[in-house]
């Protein structure tokens, strides 16, 4: 009986120790293998870029070619330089002349402006010295109506009062009414007289206020004076040379706006510097030193820093998942470093047959798998330092959505 117990003993011992070893192989399995279960993943995940392609601007001769590919250039690195040699500079020198010719008119009628107001001085000092040696005479005639008006009155006055002095006298049977009767007729020569003179100062007045507003004319002098006719007919002159100035410089502004636009334009044809749009890396260059280039004609293709991208597929059935603006987590393949993005778009069939814009193919779609774009929390410069130290584009990437909710929903999405 002793001998049954310690023959039982050992495989029990054994039998137990495999149960461990099960228990702990299963252990460690699944601390390993349920954590990758409920890991939502990119079925297949690349770096890619978009690209830019650079026209030319001005068509010409490329005196500076896009550099080398594989250069990395900076935000307005200049990429390639055009020059024009034959272009037609005729538009510009027909505009050249116009403006020459438009000054030498705009110059000859302000000479003419100039004389015409020299002109217009000399006879406007003839009128005004006529108007003033007017005014003066007829002032004196007003002076001289008024000193016989005035005489004219007090001989009326004083023969009026002979009369009325001789009338008392013939009353009293002094006078002869004949005396009496002279005396009246004397009186009244005098009133008629007075009146006439009253008559001649009033007119005299009334040509003395026309003659110091300039109305005045003196018959004697058979019409207005020649200096006011020239006066009058240089005034019609000027306007008209007036008009002519104005239409001539506007045509003269006009010609030298063309004649700026036109020499911008010329400037802009005639050479220009390509810029790079953003900084980047020069992908591939179509053009050489020397080489003869159309408006619009390939330079160069860059891959923009700023547009560099995680590009992935996921499976249909993990897209729930997957939301516009997610943060995921990238590790790309052989590189030990963990990078961070978001998600940007989902992309449409119609696109996926749409690769002239990226850098490499995207990465394996079929039917049961939808196309991701991941933006990396990363821009500019720091994109160019990242491409340095961590990626490559088309290095290949595996990119986490996050968890699933539960074990079961991870072996039910295998399992479909």
């Amino acid at each position: 009986m002793s001998s049954g117990k310690d023959s039982g003993v050992p495989g029990i011992s054994w039998q137990l120790t495999k149960v461990i070893i099960a228990v702990l192989l299963i252990m460690v399995g699944g601390g390993y293998l349920l954590p990758r279960m409920l890991e939502v993943t990119s079925l297949d995940a690349v770096v890619n870029a978009k690209l830019v392609m650079v026209h030319a601007p001005i068509e010409g001769v490329l005196t500076q070619s896009p550099p080398p590919t594989g250069t990395v250039v900076r935000r307005g690195t200049i990429l390639a330089r055009i020059e024009n040699p034959s272009l037609n500079r005729s538009q510009l020198q027909l505009l050249q002349v116009d403006i020459a010719t438009m000054e030498e008119r705009v110059l000859a009628l302000q000479r003419q402006l100039k004389d015409l107001a020299g002109l217009q001085a000399r006879f406007q000092q003839q009128v005004d010295d006529h108007r003033t040696s007017l005014v003066g005479r007829v002032k004196q005639r007003v002076e001289d109506s008024t000193f016989h008006a005035d005489l004219a009155k007090e001989e009326e006055s004083r023969a009026k009062l002979e009369w009325q002095e001789i009338e008392d006298l013939e009353k009293r049977g002094v006078a002869l009414r004949s005396e009496q009767r002279a005396r009246k007729y004397n009186w009244l020569a005098a009133q008629h007289k007075s009146t006439q003179a009253q008559q001649l100062l009033t007119q005299a007045k009334a040509e003395y206020e026309k003659a110091q507003k300039g109305d005045y004319v003196d018959e004697s002098s058979g019409g207005p004076p020649y200096a006011q006719q020239r006066v009058d007919e240089l005034t019609i002159s000027a306007t008209r040379i007036h008009a002519e100035l104005s239409e001539a410089e506007r045509r003269l502004e006009a010609a030298e706006i063309s004649a700026k636009v036109e020499q911008e334009r010329l400037e802009l044809q005639s050479s220009q510097d390509v810029p790079a749009p953003s900084a980047g890396i020069v992908w591939r260059r179509y053009s050489h030193p020397g080489g003869k280039v159309g408006t619009g004609s390939e330079l160069a293709q860059l891959q923009i820093f700023d547009e560099v991208f995680i590009d992935a597929s996921v499976h249909r059935n993990d897209m729930r998942y997957v939301e516009l603006g997610k943060s995921v987590a990238i590790r790309p393949i052989g590189s030990g470093t963990v990078l961070t993005g978001k998600v940007q778009a989902v992309m449409s069939q119609a696109a996926l047959r749409q690769n002239l814009y990226f850098a490499v193919d995207g990465p394996n779609v079929n039917e049961d798998a939808q196309r991701v774009i991941i933006a990396l929390d990363s821009s500019g410069e720091q994109a160019a330092d990242l491409l340095a130290r961590s990626l490559t584009v088309g290095q290949r990437a595996l990119v986490s959505f996050g968890n699933r909710a539960n074990w079961l929903d991870a072996v039910w999405t295998m399992a479909r």
